[in-house]
């Protein structure tokens, strides 16, 4: 068995080396598409910090597997870029730069979590994420109603991240009617903290606890219909997949009942209190209905056409034509153009990939994150330290790209991370998995 170098030692648990990276995880989070600058300090030293290491051990520590899964995922967005180049679609070139040099930056991060310990810190900054979120949200309401004092407010808005509240919407309808863009990313940090919480062994800490309980109040009222989906389905459906996955472990059973008797006590008292503000269920139930119609209607009464379904019939349509290969990274549908500035992107994800990409290039790439979640789930099986944290993962993925369907957050870097945490975790499994077959008697840390 190799013996460590005492570069490796050092490394293994000094929080120092991991800081960069986490602190552009925690940006990430905090604030997508702001603060360009600072996050590019941080992504360059954490480069740095991952090419010295590789200089000192001369170790990537990317398993074949997951380069391989790279490679095919670099060279289906170069394959598709081209034949959008070649048909001269007007967005290739910035889909093209989307789709593999983020690609690539992330394979690149990936090589920098290389054992337990940097998943562990990974862990408390999703946790510390999204307490902070929430929570300056809750300021950022209480200061635009003029309770919470200028003095103790710090506005993170950019010129690239809205953030307006309307203390009105409120008062009609008991939802936080803000749009700030790291709101998202609750649809990756709820559900991979609720699964946590339930499969996480020993005693569940406080700040986990409070974590999931203000994430889910936050996403119940706000004024994201996906949000709002996510928080009250997605914790049953986690808890539905649990029970066939590992049926016989008790502390899910008894924090699955715990968790679920918390939330629907939150939404009762919530229900409650907010009922002065004229929050009632039967308003919530028609909102949500009304973004699965072709026609929404306003509070004024009149009656509007569902951009979203408007964008997936259209796209849907004009598919038809090439469904096996697409129309090739960055077509533009000129039947509908959502934006003047950029036509070739749309609302719908998934129905601009499969717009772009076809029937071929889709299943492409939803096979490698299938097997990504197969994995996930076989290192829970497997009873590995690092199978709470994967299946977790998966849960958060999966939730993300669910709720990513009718919105376009999956071709940005800021929300990539929400796909390539899974792939991470895995990545050292597979390492841990490799070790263990040549040294069973002796199953170490990946280091």
């Amino acid at each position: 068995m190799k013996s460590v170098s005492g570069y490796e030692k050092r490394k293994r648990n000094s929080l120092i080396y991991y800081l960069p990276g986490l602190m552009l995880l925690s940006m990430m989070i905090i604030v997508p598409m702001g603060h360009q600058e600072i996050k590019a300090v941080l992504l360059f030293i954490t480069f740095a910090e991952i090419f010295v290491y590789f200089t000192l051990t001369r170790r990537s520590h990317l398993h074949p597997k997951i380069f391989r899964l790279f490679v095919l995922y670099i060279s289906l967005g170069l394959m598709y870029g081209l034949y959008g180049l070649i048909r001269g679609n007007l967005g290739a070139l910035p889909i093209t730069k989307e789709v593999v040099l983020y690609v690539a930056f992330f394979m690149i991060l990936i090589c920098g979590i290389r054992n337990h310990s940097s998943i562990k810190y990974v862990h408390k900054t999703l946790v510390f994420s999204a307490c902070f979120v929430c929570i300056y949200m809750i300021v950022t309401y209480l200061h635009a109603m003029e309770i919470w004092p200028d003095w103790l407010y710090y506005d993170l808005s950019t010129e690239t991240t809205t953030q307006d509240v309307s203390t009105l919407g409120f008062e009609k309808h008991g939802k936080f009617e803000m749009v700030f863009g790291s709101y998202c990313n609750l649809m990756f940090l709820q559900p991979y903290l609720f699964a946590y919480l339930l499969v996480g062994k020993g005693k569940a800490s406080k700040s986990l606890w409070f974590s999931v309980i203000i994430s889910t109040g936050f996403m119940i009222f706000s004024s994201s219909r996906v949000l709002l989906v996510i928080a009250l389905v997605f914790p049953l459906i986690i808890i539905i997949m649990l029970t066939f996955i590992d049926s016989k472990r008790i502390t899910l059973r008894r924090r699955g009942i715990i968790v679920i008797f918390v939330l629907i006590l939150l939404v009762i008292l919530s229900l409650t209190y907010f009922k002065q503000y004229g929050f009632i269920v039967t308003k919530v139930y028609k909102d949500l209905v009304g973004g699965f119609s072709y026609y929404e209607i306003r509070p004024s009464g009149d009656f509007i056409e569902n951009s979203r379904i408007v964008q997936t019939l259209a796209l849907f349509d004009a598919w038809k034509e090439k469904p096996l290969f697409g129309f090739g990274s960055g077509a533009v549908h000129w039947g509908y153009i959502r934006s003047a500035t950029s036509p070739w992107q749309y609302e719908v994800s998934f129905a601009q990939f499969l717009y772009n990409w076809g029937i071929i290039g889709c299943m492409l790439y939803a096979i490698g994150l299938y097997y990504i979640y197969r994995i996930s789930t076989r290192a829970y099986k497997a009873k590995s330290k690092l199978g709470v944290y994967a299946l977790a993962a998966t849960f958060g993925s999966i939730a993300f790209l669910i709720g990513s369907w009718t919105n376009p957050y999956l071709l940005r870097f800021d929300s990539l991370f929400a796909i390539f945490i899974p792939i991470a975790i895995v990545n050292l499994y597979l390492f841990e998995k490799d070790h263990v077959k040549r040294f069973p008697r002796h199953p170490i840390e990946v280091s």
